[in-house]
């Protein structure tokens, strides 16, 4: 879990340069990673944001540049938060 905070922290700050430049394809990129991160934490959720976020981005109907991030990040967080009680 670690691990993944850590790698995600800094995979957000990538993704929130490229939506503030608005770089469809390295945001492809980065999304897809952290896509594939959150189902396999299973935070279903995040995840599901992120698919949604790649399939607009893909055929170029991506419009949530501003909010993307923010968005992104608190669904993680709401996840962990219940992953994490589930466990504790």
């Amino acid at each position: 879990m670690n691990t993944f905070e850590h790698s995600y922290a800094e995979q957000v700050v990538k993704i929130d340069l490229a939506c503030q430049q608005e770089n469809t394809e390295v945001l492809i990129s980065l999304v897809h990673y952290v896509k594939g991160s959150l189902g396999n934490l299973g935070l279903a959720r995040a995840a599901a944001y992120a698919r949604q976020a790649e399939t607009e981005l893909r055929i170029g109907k991506f419009q949530r540049f501003s909010v993307f991030s923010a968005k992104l990040d608190y669904h993680k967080t709401q996840g962990l938060k219940a992953l994490k009680a589930r466990y504790d």
